[in-house]
């Protein structure tokens, strides 16, 4: 069934789907669609659109904080996304991003949220703690994204905040491929932004030496050539 039926009582909000659907079809990537589907992601629909084109929708169309968490809800990839670049920073709150967080079924959209809206409204560093205590696959992975990528964009996060996150990957010896990909951004970021964080760093490096997965001696490539920058 097509969730935007759901809400059939909101004209407004049905006629504006389908324009965007219209400009979604209009710019979509058979190839990129189907080598996202050959990765098992998770989605309702993909269309492949790629991601300046989507930047280039969101200049074109206009969806209020309601209407945000309608688009998430229908669970299409660039639906996910445009909800994530048009959610109102103001307006979003805790409990309605956790809730988005818990949602998160693939890797590429644990990243793109994080990048997209948890990392950029005020309360980031909130968002991010909790996530930690979520038991969704991909809530761990979004949290790492959301503080590299706030270091990354300069807000304010306490060191503290930090270093409970990043005490999070000793805790295991099995990641999923976002965790480690987020845990790399912070890692880097930390490195570039917070030195004094460097001894929390060479502890995680150790612990993922003893993992050797090629997965994580990618990671640890990465960290030690920031490291020597």
């Amino acid at each position: 069934m097509d969730v935007t039926s759901l809400y059939i009582t909101d004209n407004n909000f049905d006629k504006k789907v389908k324009e965007l659907k219209t400009m979604l079809r209009l710019r979509m990537n058979g190839e990129t669609s189907s080598q996202m589907n050959k990765r098992n992601l998770k989605y309702t629909i993909n269309y492949g659109v790629a991601l300046p084109h989507i930047k280039e929708i969101v200049s074109r169309v206009n969806f209020a904080h309601e209407e945000c968490k309608k688009l998430w809800l229908m669970n299409i990839r660039e639906t996910m996304l445009l909800a994530c670049m048009l959610m109102p920073s103001e307006k979003a709150t805790t409990q309605e991003l956790l809730t988005w967080i818990e949602k998160i079924q693939t890797p590429d959209m644990a990243e793109q949220a994080a990048f997209f809206l948890f990392s950029r409204v005020d309360n980031a560093e909130e968002i991010a703690l909790k996530a930690i205590e979520l038991q969704s696959e991909y809530a761990l992975a979004t949290a790492y994204f959301t503080l590299g990528r706030a270091l990354q964009t300069d807000k304010t996060i306490a060191d503290n905040t930090l270093q409970e996150t990043l005490k999070t990957a000793l805790k295991t010896n099995h990641y999923n491929s976002a965790e480690l990909r987020g845990l790399s951004l912070l890692m880097r970021q930390c490195i570039r932004k917070r030195p004094q964080l460097n001894s929390d760093i060479d502890e995680i490096l150790k612990h993922l030496e003893t993992i050797n997965s090629p997965s994580s001696q990618a990671v640890i490539y990465e960290v030690k050539i920031e490291k020597e920058l």
